[in-house]
Formats: C-alpha cells, structure tokens, sequence
C-alpha cells in the first residue's frame, strides 16, 4: 500500500525503515514499489521494493522463487545488473530491497519510438551490449565451492532490459532464472518459465540449457527492437513453439533494406538454431555489438540518453517532481477498534447511532494522524459501507475530461486503501479542495465528526 512502511531497520521488526512513494510496476507474480528513506529530499535514499501479491504470499512455490531470486541477484556485481540491497523476512510478506532504477523499460521504449521511426540501429545496440554484458556476469557467477553456478536467466525479453535516463541499461528480474544452487526446481527443466515469444528452441523443448539459451533471447530483443515487429509471436502457443523450432529466422534486411549488413549477420548469428552455431557466450555478443557501433554515429550511452530524453521528458520530470515533494505517510491502523464497534452495534437498540460511533473513531484516528502529518492534500476515495471500513475525507468533484488530461505525478491513498493518482483525482486541474492537514487536531476531528453525522442525526 502507498505510505506504507517496509523493510526492517531494527531489533524484532519494530522499526519499518522505507516509506512506499509510489507503485512501479505489477505482475502475476508481484508488484514493485518506489520508496525512500525518511529525511528531507537532500537525504533520502531511494530504492525500489519488490513485494509478492497477497494472494501468493503464502504459496510455498512463490516463496521458494522469491527467496532464489534474492539469493542469486544479491550475488551479482556488475553495472548492467540491477542491484539487490537486502532481502527482508521480518514481515509476513517478504520484501526484496533493490537499488532504483531511473529509467524505463526497453518495452516502454520501443513503444513510444515505434510510433515514429524507431529508436535507431545505433541505440538498440548500445542497450543490447550492455544487457549482454550484465548476462555475462550472471553466467559467469560461481558457487560457494568456486564452480560455475550454470545461471540461465529464462526471461530474456524487453521488460527485463532496463534502460536508464543516463544511457546505462540493466538486466533485471531473475526470478524464474535457473541455476545450481536453486531451491526450487534445482536439478529439472521440466518446467516452462518465462515469455514463450523470447525463448530459445531447446527452452521450448524442455531440453538442457545452458548461457546460449539466454544469447538467443537476446538476438530476439535485437531482431525486434531493430525492426519493430515480433519475430515468433503467433496466434497461438503450438504455433508459437513451431515457429521457434522449426521456421528460418527471416534476415531483417527482408523488413528493411537499410539495415547494415555487419549488424544483420550479428543478429543472426545470435538467432540461430544449433546453440553451437551462436555467440558462445553473452560478451562475445556484446563484444561484436560494440565492434559495430565504434564505426557508427550516435552509437554510445550519450545517444541512448538522448533518445530517452526525447521520448520521456514528461515522465522523468513527473517522477523527480514525485521524488522532491514530501513523503505521504498511511494513517494508523484502525481496524481492531472498527470491528469493536461493528459488533457492538449488531446488539444496540440504535444501529444507526453504533454505526456513527465507528465512524467517529475511524475519523478521529484519521484525522488526528492528519494534523501531525506533513502538508498534503489527500483525495477521498473512500466511501461509508455498512461495517464502516473507511470514511470519507474529502469530496472530489472533478469531470471525466479534467481526470483524463491531468498528468500522472503523484500518488495519495485514502482511508480504504486504493490508491488514487493525480489522474484520478484530476488535482492538476484544481478541481478538489483538499482537506488542509495543518490545521489543529481538535479542529479536524470536530469538522470531520459533524460531516460524517449530519447522515445520522434523527429529524
């Protein structure tokens, strides 16, 4: 939940050491929130925590997968790999503490300059050399015992390549990779992980993998991003496997005659069938990459930071505007008083007049934490249910056309716990009044309580 505290910072859990800003990303597995550390914005440290959905969190599968996840990127050191800072068990749901990444992701990038003419030769060798080199230094990770861990990453595709508004791009997410020392599946490929369209033909065969595998996933990144169409995506999944396994790569220059022919043979070479055929390791593709590139214009991390800024100028300023205003923090629990009340109430003569009271503790609480708070408007969203789960802080009143022009730059969470964008709540449009939270505590809970009671009062 936004504003919610994570990761452990003291003896027994009893400090919670980030405060969750804003949500990053979410799949099946997991959602990835930006946080930070307290402290003015001069010193806040931020970071991005990687938390499984509750509806996983007590899966043992995903647990095992989480925990190999951590293990294996926490032992990972290179500049093209995301780093992971800490892994943190105390809580029921276990975070993964991982450095902030300021970018987007190679998918968010090839979607905005497809529109146009494409992200250029140069830049998408540049991003690819550099996810090749931080795959290498996977590959090249050693057991405790000083042999090779045999890491395959498994999901070598343009979410997981990440690229940085400086230029500098990284692999991410290892958390279907396979190696030695995993726990889950540690000795078996008999499990499927990981985009089908990206996969090698022996990953589709369920065959025995090795750091090849991942050197075709990446010539399928090259093809695409190049090109700016799938390479193996059909209508359906068999159709899908026998196109990987049985159909010819078709050389890109048959798309587009401008393609140079060094950087096709480059592309082919990593796409081809026979794993012995390929680059033999993820530097040797790099290396090639690079050969390339020195000859050509707008080939470096420089043009790589060009091309992001000409494509995400809005989103990066939204998000350092984000990372400059002051932290939002979630109000106290007060779910335990709540359910008193509730009840309670299931046994008063006046149900009605129960059901004011535990809205008056959930306001009180709410509004009490307001008022010590940090200057924030705070958007209602929250609406009055029969067991009085939330309250409602303030009224919106915005029209669908302000909601849908008002750019995504900050986030807020009422009392029910849904977030609520400035898109929206249309903020940027001025069409809320805010509750203020400077004002005294005595005043807030007041006003609160005389809204909240005017629907309750006897005629």
């Amino acid at each position: 939940m936004i504003g919610s505290r994570v990761g452990n910072s003291g003896k027994h859990g009893k400090h919670r050491k980030y405060v969750t800003v804003d949500v990053l990303g979410s799949g099946g597995m997991a959602q990835v929130f930006l946080a930070c550390t307290d402290g003015d914005a001069a010193t806040r440290a931020w970071v991005a925590i990687k938390q499984v959905r509750d509806q996983n969190a007590n899966d043992p599968t995903f647990a095992r997968l989480f925990e190999d996840e951590a293990r294996l990127a926490a032992r990972i050191d290179h500049r093209n790999v995301c780093r992971v800072l800490e892994f943190d068990t105390s809580s029921e749901q276990p975070v993964l503490v991982m450095e902030y990444l300021h970018g987007q992701p190679l998918s968010a990038l090839l979607g905005r300059a497809w529109q146009e003419s494409g992200p250029g030769f140069g830049v998408v060798a540049r991003i690819v050399a550099d996810a090749s080199r931080g795959l290498h230094a996977a590959h090249e990770l050693k057991t405790t015992s000083g042999a090779l861990a045999n890491v395959v990453h498994r999901d070598v595709s343009p979410p997981n390549v990440f690229v940085c508004y400086d230029g500098v791009s990284k692999v991410v997410d290892f958390g279907v990779a396979r190696w030695s020392e995993r726990r889950s599946e540690p000795t078996s490929d008999d499990v499927l992980r990981g985009r089908l369209r990206y996969m090698s033909p022996e990953q589709v065969q369920q065959a025995p993998l090795d750091r090849r595998s991942d050197v075709f996933s990446l010539g399928v990144v090259l093809w695409e991003a190049t090109l700016g169409r799938r390479l193996f995506a059909r209508d359906n999944a068999a159709a899908t496997v026998r196109a990987i396994v049985e159909e010819p790569v078709p050389p890109p220059s048959s798309f587009d005659e401008s393609i140079p022919a060094e950087l096709e043979a480059i592309i082919l070479r990593a796409l081809a069938h026979r794993p012995a055929d390929r680059y033999p390791t993820a530097l040797a593709l790099a290396e090639a990459l690079d050969g390339w590139a020195s000859t050509q214009r707008d080939a470096d991390a420089d043009a790589v930071a060009a091309a992001m800024h000409r494509w995400f100028a809005a989103e990066r300023r939204a998000r350092e505007e984000l990372m400059q205003a002051p932290v939002w923090h979630a109000p106290p629990d007060t779910s335990a008083m709540v359910a008193t009340v509730h009840e309670r109430s299931k046994k008063s003569a006046s149900p009605r007049l129960a059901a004011a009271a535990t809205l008056i503790i959930v306001a009180a609480g709410a509004t009490g934490w307001l008022a010590h708070a940090r200057p924030v408007s705070v958007t209602a969203a929250g609406t009055i249910a029969s067991s009085a789960r939330a309250a409602t802080v303030a009224h919106t009143r915005s029209d669908s056309a302000a909601i849908a022009a008002a750019p995504r730059v900050a986030t807020a969470t009422p009392l029910d716990g849904h977030a609520t964008s400035a898109r929206d709540a249309g903020l940027s449009r001025g069409s809320e009044r805010p509750v203020s939270t400077t004002r005294s505590a005595g005043a807030a809970r007041a006003g609160a309580a005389r809204r909240l009671l005017r629907g309750y009062e006897h005629p």
